[in-house]
């Protein structure tokens, strides 16, 4: 998983005294709870979960998550327009796309619509958790497996990227 540091970012003591809020968004039943009770085990606060991109938008709102963890492909709205319309809406939100799709061109879009980060449905407990917090924390997180596809395809977007973000993905991959 790749971690950067973004400028800017609230200080970490202040998030690490209240448990960080996260807003499940997935289509599928058993994988919002299975998330929901990863991210519950780990001491994360779950403020909510939608199947729809709509219904998402409208928890936002209501609950205030520090977290959005949206799938790629939902009904209606896709995870990566959620993340546009988070993104426009609260640039301080942070939207972390859990996906079953390793496409280097769902990954580059999410990234572009302001997500920060990719992760695949086949990471690990610790891997999903540590995503969330870094996240959180103003970190860009990326899949192992999906930086190394992006570095395989080539170099992803400047407007994505910075030189340095891809020089870490590339020294990883």
């Amino acid at each position: 998983m790749v971690r950067t540091r973004a400028t800017g970012v609230s200080d970490t003591r202040e998030m690490a005294e209240e448990a960080l809020r996260v807003l499940v968004v997935d289509d599928h039943f058993v994988v919002r709870q299975g998330t929901r009770l990863i991210l519950e085990a780990a001491g994360l606060e779950i403020t909510g979960e939608a199947q729809t991109a709509e219904r998402a938008i409208e928890l936002v709102q209501e609950a205030r998550p520090d977290v959005v963890l949206a799938d790629v492909r939902l009904p209606g709205m896709s995870g990566i327009d959620l993340a546009a319309e988070l993104h426009r809406s609260d640039p301080d939100l942070r939207v972390v796309i859990l996906s079953s799709y390793a496409n280097p061109g769902y990954v580059k879009a999410a990234l572009a619509a302001g997500a920060a980060g990719y992760l695949l449905k086949t990471a690990s407990d610790h891997e999903l958790v540590s995503a969330v917090r870094s996240a959180a924390h103003g970190a860009t997180v990326l899949d192992s497996s999906v930086s190394a596809e992006l570095v395989a395809g080539g170099s992803a977007p400047d407007s994505v990227l910075t030189d340095r973000e891809r020089e870490v993905v590339g020294l990883l991959a």
